[in-house]
């Protein structure tokens, strides 16, 4: 999980990372933290992160093989 969340700190940091931490609703320093390389955010804080980007992930069952 750790390069998703230092991938999506890249984008935030390209966006404005006080920008996404207000809306988001986070303190900027908090953000840089979680979303470091050494991060380890909270799933809810990752996708109001994903949301203040206007990035929606979807998650769907694996189809087994037969």
């Amino acid at each position: 999980m750790a390069f998703i969340s230092d991938a999506i700190g890249v984008v935030a940091r390209a966006k404005g990372m006080k920008r996404i931490a207000q809306e988001a609703g986070v303190s900027r320093e908090s953000l840089y933290r979680a979303l470091s390389s050494a991060g380890n955010p909270e799933l809810g804080t990752v996708l109001k992160v994903l949301a203040s980007m206007n990035i929606k992930i979807n998650a769907k069952p694996l189809l087994k093989a037969t």
